[in-house]
């Protein structure tokens, strides 16, 4: 709670928001080192000015992150028998002319493809 301010010329009290003394006509003191005005911008806007804050430190929550391709520990050439270099060969790997269409790979579903090979989309 804050306490009630004395004009500087007549001694007495001054009510909170006021800019003259209501006894004198002086001028009022300025409060603290935030006027009236800016402690009400203040809290206005201070709930913005800290989302802005975090998304910028630790980023946007729009969803999930994008997923990266896992590195493969296992490199594989193109040969007649594996034509993409994903180390599956046919009659397993259902597209042999895409890498990134074999079993076991990840497969998102409604995409209407069939990345794992699996006869079915997702």
């Amino acid at each position: 709670m804050s306490k009630l301010q004395s004009c500087e010329s007549c001694g007495d009290l001054l009510p909170r928001r006021a800019a003259r003394c209501p006894h004198c006509g002086e001028e009022a003191p300025a409060r603290g080192f935030l006027s009236d005005f800016s402690r009400r911008l203040l809290a206005m806007t201070g709930g913005s000015v800290i989302a802005t804050t975090l998304m910028a430190c630790y980023g946007a929550a729009y969803g999930p992150p994008p997923t990266r391709p896992r590195p493969t520990t296992t490199q594989c050439r193109p040969s007649p028998q594996d034509a993409d270099g994903d180390c599956v060969k046919k009659p397993q790997d259902c597209d042999d002319n895409n890498p990134n269409i074999h079993p076991g790979a990840k497969d998102r579903p409604g995409d209407g493809v069939d990345s794992n090979c699996d006869g079915k989309d997702g």
